[in-house]
């Protein structure tokens, strides 16, 4: 009898026995375990406690105004909110920008207020639209007691009306040599910042500076930062481009410091529409530049962002499909971002839809709907 040839056969058949039983095991896991690991936890989102309240007016005709604290939700909620089917975070700001721009308060009572009433607000928002989120929003609604509305000022007499007249008029005056004073040295440094970056771009035979142009100040707890418009020409084999993006300029004693992070833009060139792959160091966007400086205290002189956007247009204004930014321009340009890379083309109406033409992402015209919902495109072409 030849033993080892039995116990041979034994070996084999235990062999293949533990390899079926691993490949059961990896099955399961692949299509039971595996899922559920990767699969994020919704995030609870108490949304009052990011309204904030404003009153005006005088105690007794008082009125208040609720708003979202938008700059403390993207500090609490960047990198922890997912869409459903995606392991991928989308951003913070894009989400609370998009909430921002659909929800309506409810308010018991918002005029002839006086210090002390208890006023009660709910938020309201079409559930639907943030489905596709994993999150759930609660706490929509909040008790706020009126506080902070200034008294009316009794009769004087004529002679204290004439000294506080006197006294007012000093105090305005110096308010406005101040002012101006403040004004001139912002100018000055407006001025001398712009000259610092016109100093700093580097040239290349793909990008060359055109212009640099003071878009507004941005104030938080450190300091104060210049923000600016960089406009460029591309100079692509085929033809030539206009872009512009934007950064800020910052100084700690006498040392001038840029603030720029890096983005890629991907842009089509001529008929064959070749794409061309170009670095800046900067931002895309200027949201992107405001959420970089973010540090729950930024107070804005004159910067023109997503939140306050006046459209001329009503298709004009700023999107969030998927994992993408959208700003479409009055003048019909059209950014396209997602992560550090952004896209530029065109829309127009025809035959009453909207068409977008984004070569760079997409070879073929993007079709979309507008109604009182906003942009509805055909398709999952941002997914």
């Amino acid at each position: 009898m030849d033993f080892n040839n039995g116990k041979s056969k034994n070996i084999v058949k235990i062999i293949i026995g533990i390899f079926f039983a691993l490949l059961i095991l990896f099955g399961i896991f692949t299509l039971f375990i595996k899922p559920r690991l990767n699969k994020k936890e919704p995030v609870d989102i108490n949304l009052a406690d990011y309204v904030i309240v404003k009153t005006s007016g005088t105690n007794g005709s008082g009125k208040i105004s609720p708003s979202l604290n938008k700059t403390a939700f993207v500090i609490d909620y960047e990198g922890q909110i997912y869409e459903e089917d995606s392991k991928k975070p989308i951003k913070a700001r894009n989400f609370i920008e998009s909430l921002d721009k659909n929800i309506t308060y409810a308010i018991s009572k918002e005029n002839n207020l006086k210090n002390g009433d208890k006023v009660s607000i709910v938020i309201n928002y079409p559930e639907n639209i943030y489905d596709k989120f994993r999150i759930n929003i609660r706490n929509t609604s909040l008790n706020y007691e009126v506080e902070g509305l200034s008294e009316d000022k009794p009769a004087e007499n004529n002679s204290d009306t004439k000294e506080n007249d006197s006294e007012d008029k000093e105090n305005k005056e110096s308010e406005t040599k101040q002012k101006e004073s403040n004004d001139k040295e912002s100018k000055d440094k407006a001025k001398d910042y712009k000259t610092f970056i016109e100093d700093s771009f580097e040239s290349s035979d793909t990008v060359e500076l055109i212009s640099v142009r003071y878009e507004g100040k941005i104030k938080r707890s450190d300091g104060e930062y210049f923000a600016y418009r960089i406009n460029t020409r591309e100079n692509l084999e085929s033809e030539k481009k206009a872009f512009s993006y934007f950064l800020a300029v910052s100084e700690t004693g006498n040392n001038k410091e840029i603030i720029a992070s890096n983005f890629i833009h991907r842009v089509a060139d001529g008929k064959d529409k070749k794409i061309y792959d170009i670095s800046y160091d900067g931002f895309s966007m200027m949201d992107d530049l405001l959420a970089y400086l973010d540090d729950g205290s930024l107070e804005l002189e004159d910067i023109e962002y997503s939140a306050n956007f006046s459209p001329e247009d009503e298709v004009s204004g700023y999107y969030y499909p998927g994992e993408f930014t959208l700003f479409m321009g009055d003048d019909q340009n059209i950014r396209l971002e997602n992560s550090n890379v952004l896209y530029t083309g065109s829309w127009q109406r025809k035959n009453g839809k909207i068409y977008l033409d984004i070569p760079s992402y997409k070879d073929t015209e993007i079709e979309a709907t507008f109604d009182s919902e906003g942009l509805i495109f055909e398709g999952d072409v941002f997914n």
